[in-house]
């Protein structure tokens, strides 16, 4: 028997946060419409999870080993046309099987978290094989053509700018949605700080800074990120989250064993707690993590940004005056002085946040997903 769903959500392992994405809206929906069923797939690993598991370690091998391969690559198909050839080719990957599961799930909207998602939904539409609504969750602060298919019926995308770089390639101001990136709704919640402190042993009388590495440990230079932080620990401490890295954690911890105030932690962790109790984040800049900084309005540092998407995203937040950027060792130890003592340039960089943050995405798009269902 087919088991009829609403809301289908089409996730991806490459990342970490197209998943937090679709559990976001996933959550949203469930718990605010019980009548509505919704359900999240990692598509590509219903298709194969032998060649989702090779992609992945080719995605995180080559972002850690030649960034700059996938930053050419990134650039080169950054203009395509609205109907170009790399989605026309990508869209037929797992078309088969992609039918398949849809049959058997029947869902009246579709909701896609990566671009590949959306070009094998727009194949099928164009091919007449199903008809449900398909709308898409742009994840980075940048309009490049993978995101754009001919047959999308919606986008939710995270700023103005995102917006016009659309409507410039061809699609239609009525099928775009300014929403922001969907982030967890922890990041609406109060946060007790003393109980923070008392749980991660921190002083509260001396800012903290947050690094994190990431799920797959991409972010650049942990090691000298760290060393010129230990420069500033009689002004400064720091919590450094070193993702599932154990090797990068042992490292740390060892570079660290003397230094009281820097604090390597292996594993997952609450990083919105962390996040609200914290004056700066040095980190990588994915589009959820950039998204969930906003929200708990904590100025960012992104060293030596990863070419293609994390590279825009860096530039959008250096822009707009919540982010700025360190090229090298000697433009990190500058900044993060003149950041440690000259506490007005990180109140603006606050105040920046709180003019482009959009924490309620995830209920946005869970609205207008909902109201597919009712036109």
């Amino acid at each position: 028997m087919k088991e009829k769903i609403d809301i289908l959500i089409f996730s991806a392992s490459y990342g970490g946060g197209h998943k937090k994405v679709s559990n976001a809206v996933q959550t949203v929906i469930s718990s605010t419409n019980k009548d509505i069923k919704s359900r999240v797939i990692d598509l590509f690993e219903f298709v194969s999870p032998a060649i989702n598991k090779f992609i992945l370690y080719s995605y995180v091998t080559a972002m850690r080993n030649t960034p700059y391969l996938y930053g050419w690559l990134y650039e080169l198909s950054y203009d395509l046309s609205l109907n170009n050839f790399l989605n026309r080719m990508t869209g037929k990957i797992g078309l088969k099987e992609s039918l398949g599961l849809i049959n058997e799930l029947n869902p009246n909207v579709i909701l896609n978290t990566y671009p590949t998602q959306g070009s094998i939904v727009s194949e099928l539409k164009k091919r007449d094989e199903i008809n449900a609504v398909s709308a898409l969750v742009i994840t980075d602060f940048v309009a490049h053509s993978q995101w754009i298919h001919p047959l999308a019926d919606q986008y939710f995308v995270p700023s103005d700018e995102v917006k016009y770089h659309l409507i410039k390639k061809g699609i239609s101001p009525d099928a775009i949605e300014i929403t922001g990136i969907p982030i967890s709704e922890d990041f609406l919640m109060p946060v007790d700080k003393a109980e923070v402190f008392k749980k991660y042993d921190l002083k509260d009388d001396l800012p903290i800074i947050l690094v994190m590495a990431g799920v797959f440990a991409m972010t650049r230079g942990m090691e000298e990120i760290c060393g010129v932080i230990k420069e500033f620990t009689t002004k400064m401490q720091a919590v450094v989250l070193c993702g599932n890295d154990k090797k990068l954690f042992k490292k740390l911890t060892g570079m660290f064993s003397d230094n009281y105030n820097i604090k390597p932690i292996l594993g997952q962790v609450e990083i919105y707690k962390l996040m609200d109790v914290s004056s700066l984040l040095i980190s990588k800049s994915g589009g959820i993590t950039v998204s969930e900084a906003l929200a708990k309005e904590l100025p960012m540092l992104i060293y030596k940004p990863l070419p293609g998407q994390e590279y825009y995203n860096a530039v959008f937040l250096s822009k707009t005056g919540a982010g700025i950027i360190a090229k090298d060792e000697n433009e990190l130890k500058n900044i993060l002085k003149h950041l440690l003592t000259d506490n007005s340039s990180l109140n603006q960089m606050k105040k920046a946040t709180r003019t482009i943050k959009k924490p309620e995405a995830s209920i946005n798009v869970a609205k207008r997903l909902i109201s597919f269902l009712r036109d």
